[in-house]
Formats: structure tokens, C-alpha cells, sequence
């Protein structure tokens, strides 16, 4: 009864815990190092009083879902003996974990660990001090979250086993809570990541966050700032204020994101002039605005989900997609909505998800990004370690599109291919 109120109270401090965090996580090919405190209580024939220890850990992203974890410390295993003596730990414990994340929330990450190690044990006794080493499995969960672009929480509950219990009818196992924190050396953000449909002046910008305003409310604002005398002549100073200084950073993330929107604005009209023709008379052009509510409307939001894709901002960016699929199966522009659509659940890390919906660019005859589709579609099924459709994906890449600037990424995932 004690060691389910101890999980359930457990439980509620990871849910508790996991609502004051933010929205992170660790990319593949990151080390990460930390400190843990924490208590743990044994339970078996005994009377076993709760200990208080603390671990270090060192921890590498084998992929998106799965972390190998090496974990020693200090951890006592305190049991109180008939003569009312505490007998307990002396030494350190070892353990080698695998954690696996079981989903990706907006605002934390929950896993699933298990593993084994040893643990070294000195018992003090009223006459005299005996050592031995034990061997322990371990399983449990836990949460991580990031406070910070390296920095995370790590809150986890593992049950341990010890075999010389089990052998000796002693303490069978001893349950865990550890709350601490990890720094990652080198973990990557999203925009590191390889990102195909990504340039290198985005690349390169350092986005932070939601964007408040729209960048034609941003372009406003910047136009009342660049009217104003005081503001422009604190801007031409020698040595402007600290204030000043961050509002040209600032300026030159809104500038490059301007940019972008505007690029992907006339990627839409280049597309309109191509389906009417070369040889389109204006009256063509009349026909095919005769909704022109319902063109800008498509337009709008359109152009509002690149926005909030080139923001991070995934889940919004799914949500405009989708609506637009919804509310207009028959435009022309369909397969691009299923294209970036797909891009932005292979962002959040849903690959099965991206694989439907580039299927769906697939299935479009007249759709212009089937090279781009067959390619991300070879990167899903990479990630969920289905090896012979990536195969199979990249081959349709180079013979298919032998001009496509695909065909050399192609070429290069399927010699790294085992």
C-alpha cells in the first residue's frame, strides 16, 4: 500500500511539474550531463526508514526516442534490524539505463526507462561493518523538460530489484524518486537540423518563440519607428543605447522573415501563371478570380501557414494546412497544403502522420512537389527504421526526377543506409 501511495504521489509531482516547464526537445546525437538528488525507501521483511542520496549522470541521444543513460552515486538502502539498529549503504551504486520517449508533448517529454547495474553495500551493525556487492534491475518512468536552450529538468521514479533480496528473503527492492538537472552539450535546436526546405539565411536566424504580430504589422510598426525624429536620431548615434542596439537585431530577424513570406507569396503567383499558361488572355485571368473572396482568403491563410512554419510554430501551422485541405479540396495549390503538411509532422516528429500526407502529394498527377515528397517520405521511414521503403522512396527520387536537386541527397542517405 505504501510503495502505490509513494507512485501515485510521484505521478502527481510529474504531472505538476510538467505544467511549469517549456516546450523542448533533445536532438539525436547529443551528450548531456547532470546531478540528481533524491530519497528512496526499500520494501521486503523489514522496517525500512526512507535515504536520502544523490547521483551523476551522463546520457547520449542514440535517437529521436531513445537515450542511453549511465547513472552513479551515492544511494542509501537503510533497514532498521530487530536490535533497532539502521543498517545502510556505504558505497556507490552503478547503473546503465535505456530511455525510451513515449510522446512529445507541447511542454514536456515522458519516457520510460529500464536497465541494470551494481550496487555496493556496507552495512553498519552495532558490531562490526561488513561489505559485499549486490547486483539491481531497475524500471520506471520519468519527465524531462527544457528551462532553457541546453538546460533540463529531470524528474524520474524507478523501482529497483536487488538480487541478493530476491536470493536471501532480505529487502527485495527499493522504490526511487530523483528531481535534477541535465545540461546537453551540444544539443541541436530545430533549426540546425538538417531542414530541406529551409535556406541558409533562415538557417542561420535566431528565432526565439512565438511571434506576436503579423509581418505586415510588423512592417507598420517598423514605418511609425523610421518616421519618427528622436527614434532615428538615437538610432544614428555613435553609441546608441542598449535598447537601440537589440532593436537592430531585432530589425534584421523581421527583415529576413519579411523576406521569406514575400518569397513564398510570388511562389504562389508564379504557380497561378503556370496552370492558366503562357498564352492566358485577361478574361482567363477573370475567370479564375471570379471568387476572388475565396482566392484571398486561400492566399491569406496560405501564406499564414509558411508564417507559422518558418516560426516553429508546428502545430498552428498543421492546423492552418488542414483547414485549408478541408475547405478547399479542388485548388490548385492542394498538394502544397499536403506537402507542408507532412514537412510539419516530421517536424513535431510524427512520421506516420507526414508518410499520409505525402502520400497525398503523391496521389496528385499535377502536383509540383512530388520530387520534394518522395524525398521527405525517404526521411520518414528512415526515422521509423523502416529501411527498405526508404530504399525505395530515395530509388524513385533519382529515377524519376534524374534533374531534381534531390537526387544528390539522395544518393548520399542511401550509401550511409545499412
Amino acid at each position: 500500500m505504501k510503495k502505490i501511495l509513494i507512485l501515485g504521489t510521484a505521478s502527481l509531482v510529474l504531472l505538476i511539474f510538467a505544467t511549469f516547464t517549456a516546450n523542448a526537445q533533445i536532438e539525436k546525437g547529443s551528450w548531456g550531463g547532470g546531478l540528481n538528488l533524491g530519497a528512496q525507501k526499500g520494501f521486503g521483511p523489514q522496517s525500512y526508514p526512507m535515504g536520502i542520496g544523490f547521483e551523476a549522470l551522463l546520457s547520449y541521444k542514440l535517437s529521436r526516442n531513445l537515450t542511453l543513460t549511465g547513472v552513479g552515486g551515492y544511494r542509501p538502502i537503510r533497514e532498521k534490524l530487530s536490535d533497532n539498529n539502521i543498517s545502510s549503504t556505504k558505497l556507490a551504486f552503478s547503473d546503465l539505463l535505456v530511455e525510451y520517449d513515449i510522446a512529445k508533448l507541447s511542454n514536456m517529454t515522458p519516457f520510460l526507462a529500464a536497465g541494470g547495474g551494481l550496487y555496493s553495500v556496507g552495512f553498519i551493525t552495532a558490531n562490526a561493518d561488513r561489505l559485499q556487492l549486490a547486483a539491481e534491475g531497475a524500471f520506471g518512468f520519468g519527465i524531462r523538460s527544457f528551462i532553457g536552450p541546453q538546460m533540463a529538468f529531470k524528474l524520474a521514479v524507478m523501482n529497483k530489484i536487488t538480487a541478493d533480496g530476491i536470493r536471501e528473503d532480505k529487502q527485495k527492492s527499493y522504490l526511487t524518486s530523483t528531481l535534477g538537472l541535465t545540461y546537453y552539450f551540444n544539443n541541436k535546436t530545430a533549426l540546425d537540423d538538417e531542414n530541406l526546405f529551409t535556406n541558409e539565411d533562415i538557417e542561420d536566424l535566431p528565432i526565439e518563440g512565438d511571434l506576436a504580430a503579423t509581418p505586415s504589422q510588423l512592417v507598420e510598426y517598423s514605418r511609425n519607428l523610421d518616421s519618427n525624429e528622436d527614434f532615428q536620431a538615437l538610432l544614428n548615434s555613435e553609441n546608441p543605447p542598449e535598447e537601440i542596439q537589440e532593436y537592430k537585431k531585432l530589425q534584421e530577424r523581421v527583415n529576413k522573415l519579411i523576406e521569406l513570406i514575400s518569397q513564398k507569396d510570388m511562389e504562389i503567383s508564379d504557380l497561378k501563371h503556370s496552370i492558366l499558361g503562357e498564352d492566358a488572355t485577361s478574361s482567363d485571368y477573370a475567370n479564375y478570380d471570379s471568387d476572388s473572396n475565396a482566392q484571398v482568403e486561400f492566399t491569406y491563410a496560405y501564406e499564414d501557414g509558411l508564417y507559422k512554419f518558418y516560426s516553429r510554430r508546428y502545430d498552428d501551422a498543421i492546423e492552418v494546412f488542414s483547414s485549408l485541405i478541408q475547405n478547399y479540396p479542388n485548388h490548385y495549390l492542394i498538394g502544397n497544403c499536403n506537402y507542408w503538411l507532412g514537412e510539419a509532422y516530421f517536424s513535431i516528429g510524427d512520421f506516420s502522420q507526414s508518410i499520409m500526407s505525402l502520400d497525398q502529394v503523391l496521389a496528385d498527377a499535377g502536383a509540383i512537389k512530388r520530387d520534394d515528397a518522395l524525398y521527405m517520405m525517404g526521411r520518414s521511414y528512415k526515422e521509423l527504421g523502416q529501411l527498405d521503403k526508404a530504399r525505395e522512396a530515395f530509388g524513385r527520387v533519382i529515377n524519376e526526377y534524374p534533374k531534381s536537386e534531390f537526387v544528390s541527397k539522395s544518393l548520399e542517405v542511401l550509401s550511409n543506409l545499412r
